[in-house]
């Protein structure tokens, strides 16, 4: 939860270039243009360490969703790579639901469908990411200038 305007919320967090800002696993995220439909892409690379392991993942991404209601906001974030070769699925979603005037509820949702990175071990590495991220989040989304 946020105390923040969800507009200034989806401000920030439509754009994957924030999230090197507050979030330790997204070492680099930059935007690289757009698709041929005109939505934005970026070039994002994730590092994560679990235990004495380090791993790290370069992802090409897309928002393919951007829907806004009149309480939530709905972004999803789609791993979609140039050239022929199958990719592990990759996908992001954002919700930002209204919880009061001038403040959100945030909940990430990160699906990965290969097998490189085991799933218990990523999902406790980022959910400590993510409570971690959220003091941060709440500092971007105060001094956002985009």
């Amino acid at each position: 939860d946020l105390v923040a305007r969800r507009e200034q919320v989806v401000d920030v967090l439509a754009d994957l270039d924030s999230y090197a800002e507050w979030l330790d696993i997204v070492s680099l995220a930059e935007r690289a243009g757009v698709e041929a439909d005109d939505r934005p892409v970026w070039n994002v690379e994730l590092r994560a360490r679990i235990g004495p392991f380090a791993r790290t993942k370069r992802l090409r991404m897309v928002r393919t969703v951007m829907e806004v209601g009149p309480d939530r906001t709905d972004l999803v974030f789609t791993r979609r790579e140039d050239g022929a070769r199958d990719y592990s699925d990759w996908t992001l979603s954002v919700s930002v639901d209204d919880v009061g005037v001038d403040s959100c509820r945030v909940s990430l949702r990160l699906h990965y469908g290969g097998s490189l990175w085991t799933p218990g071990p990523l999902e406790r590495v980022l959910a400590d990411q993510v409570l971690v991220g959220r003091e941060r989040l709440s500092r971007v989304v105060a001094t956002n200038t985009r």
